[in-house]
């Protein structure tokens, strides 16, 4: 992070944690604001524990757990709606096209967190059970709820680039989700003909967008490389701060120019699994395979 970054979130977040610090006045003369983003970020960025950051700070084990706490928080509240608004439709149609210029998968978003093109995410789902599966996950999420009640602002249907057949927007997603009209999996693998590879290829190839930020975000935040043995909320906390700096160092800093994807992406192989799939999605699905096999 260059020190212009970080001038940038010390001015958004200074009111905030002013505030915070109105409530606490036992930390006001110990530490300043820039101290208290400077410990956070180190927090976050080594995955040092709340007793080595005492000894660097200076201060108390219980002060460095409250300023972590109250800068994660005043982060997410601050950035978030600059840096991860939830899309329109507009966003939704321009995030689509560019999948499709960089990718060749037209009408589509990449669902796990939700990803753009450039590797932001765009839509995150915090505090799952860990042994849950992506696909139950999923389906506990808001995101699944907006979806199923028709109010996350998807496009209407619109026509695959140079055909007269119309598709609708979706959601690109791997093997353990479910087969739905907003949601494209990979065909199974014992089904493999060259057709459907085709299509598991394409796909596979647009969905390397969140495995990539995913693996930024990994190599950037060294806290995320190990158990988090915290309270849930705090790990909330945690996890939502670290996805909206990814996305404001991007948007500050062009950090993904000139890297390149494989040097960081696994090959995402389809599963053996058949979980029923309704029949309209069945049919969208076949309606990608033929335009990716024209």
């Amino acid at each position: 992070m260059s020190q212009e970054t970080f001038q940038y979130i010390l001015n958004l977040i200074e009111p905030g944690i002013a505030k915070q610090m109105k409530i606490q006045p036992n930390i006001v003369n110990a530490i300043s604001v820039e101290e208290h983003l400077a410990l956070t970020l180190r927090f976050l960025a080594a995955g040092n524990s709340y007793a080595t950051l005492a000894g660097e700070f200076r201060a108390g084990i219980t002060t460095v757990s409250q300023i972590v706490k109250q800068v994660l928080s005043v982060l997410w509240q601050t950035l978030q709606p600059l840096h991860m608004k939830p899309p329109m439709e507009e966003e939704f149609r321009e995030t689509a096209e560019m999948f499709y210029k960089k990718w060749g998968f037209p009408n589509c978003l990449v669902l796990q967190a939700v990803c753009d093109t450039d590797c932001k995410f765009t839509f995150i789902e915090v505090g799952a059970f860990g042994k849950q599966s992506d696909g139950g996950t999923f389906r506990m999420s808001v995101l699944y709820d907006k979806m199923v009640k028709g109010v996350l602002h998807i496009p209407e249907d619109d026509f695959l680039p140079g055909t007269a057949v119309k598709a609708p927007f979706v959601f690109i997603v791997d093997e353990v989700y479910p087969l739905l009209r907003h949601l494209m999996k990979p065909f199974a693998r014992r089904n493999l003909d060259c057709s459907n590879e085709k299509f598991n290829k394409v796909l596979s190839r647009t969905r390397k967008t969140v495995e990539f930020a995913f693996g930024i975000v990994a190599a950037k935040w060294q806290l995320l490389n190990k158990p988090i043995e915290m309270k849930v909320e705090t790990a909330e906390l945690i996890v939502k701060a670290v996805c909206v700096l990814h996305n404001m160092i991007v948007d500050k800093e062009n950090v993904l120019n000139n890297v390149e994807y494989r040097d960081v992406l696994p090959v995402v192989q389809p599963s053996r699994r058949n979980n029923a799939a309704p029949a309209e999605a069945i049919d969208i699905r076949n309606l990608f395979k033929c335009f990716f096999n024209e």
